[in-house]
């Protein structure tokens, strides 16, 4: 990845990173994950093995948390608006 970014967006995510919103990143970056395996598996052929939701992370190495915990996260972050 950092070969296809220039110097102005990989400063971005050092500013990013050091003022704690990575976690924001992390769930987004599953939900598009989730679209991308989504998009995949249904134009894939019949004789393949389905893509996963790991597949398409452009961060695998993080630990992403379940669905209920992260939904409940999700609220209480949209409460604070």
């Amino acid at each position: 990845m950092l070969a296809s970014i220039d110097a102005d967006e990989l400063t971005e995510w050092m500013a990013i990173r050091r003022m704690g919103f990575e976690e924001d990143y992390i769930y987004i970056d599953a939900a598009q994950a989730n679209v991308c395996k989504t998009l995949a598996n249904v134009h894939r052929s019949p004789d393949s093995s389905a893509y996963q939701t790991k597949d398409f992370l452009l961060w695998p190495q993080d630990t992403y948390r379940d669905h209920d915990e992260m939904s409940e996260s999700l609220l209480l972050a949209m409460d604070s608006f």
